[in-house]
């Protein structure tokens, strides 16, 4: 019984390492996610391409309101 006792002890440091090392990488896991879905960023980072799209889908729907009320 005495010799289960270091080994004992010594898992349950592993076991605590584990978890430490888990916590951790879940934590980082967790941070580089929300970076990468973060709206404000994206809005920034791909400026350009949104315009362009608002802007095609503008002239799309005034172009088809126009026709409808030209007639």
């Amino acid at each position: 019984m005495t010799e289960s006792n270091p080994n004992l002890e010594a898992l349950e440091m592993r076991a605590r390492e584990q978890r430490k090392q888990l916590h951790n990488s879940m934590r980082e896991l967790k941070s580089s996610v929300q970076a990468r879905l973060d709206p404000k960023r994206n809005a920034r980072l791909y400026f350009p391409q949104i315009a362009t799209v608002a802007a095609i889908l503008g002239l799309s729907a005034g172009y088809v309101v126009g026709g409808i009320f030209a007639d």
